[in-house]
């Protein structure tokens, strides 16, 4: 309780750590989009070395993307609870950044080679709930704020939803014929 009563009674530490939690915010968002900007380039037919990078590195970006995430709430949160209460979201878009982590950490949890090689089939299941992490996050950064990284994810998302559509055409399934 000390800790969190100094940083409470000192705005400006406060709004030091709040902004230090925002550039977290932010670094998770954009971890975030490169992690299903593989996945949308393929099932749109795009190739190129970037892409091909970041689908090798997917997984380690999702890891620091969470770890970005549970920075984010940290710093802007948890650090300067002065109640239970406080630490209920506030808002609806503290709600669905709380219902998008929650999932995360799911997804998190998950996201090694023990898991990968012990749930089988089941790990893909598991981690393809990170399609409806997408719409958690959007609409806790439109709700919060409309800017340049909230529309980059509202772009983000409709090309989600255009990628699947067009490998729904293609195959006649949503996994593009992979196992599902």
């Amino acid at each position: 309780m000390i800790v969190f009563g100094v940083f409470h009674s000192h705005n400006y530490l406060y709004a030091y750590f709040y902004n230090i939690g925002s550039l977290c915010g932010q670094a998770s968002l954009i971890t975030y989009i490169l992690t299903l900007l593989p996945g949308i380039g393929e099932r749109l037919g795009l190739r190129n070395k970037i892409l091909a990078i970041l689908r090798i590195y997917r997984r380690y970006l999702g890891i620091l993307m969470y770890f970005f995430a549970f920075a984010h709430i940290s710093f802007v949160k948890i650090f300067f609870l002065d109640s239970l209460q406080g630490a209920l979201p506030q808002g609806t878009s503290e709600t669905m950044g709380a219902i998008a982590f929650m999932i995360l950490l799911l997804l998190f949890l998950t996201s090694n080679n023990l898991s990968l090689s012990g749930l089988r089939i089941w790990w893909y299941r598991i981690q393809r709930f990170t399609y409806l992490v997408m719409f958690f996050v959007f609409l806790h950064v439109a709700f919060f704020r409309l800017n340049f990284l909230s529309a980059l994810m509202g772009l983000v998302v409709v090309l989600e939803m255009a990628s699947f559509v067009v490998i729904i055409r293609k195959t006649g399934s949503l996994t593009g014929g992979k196992p599902s």
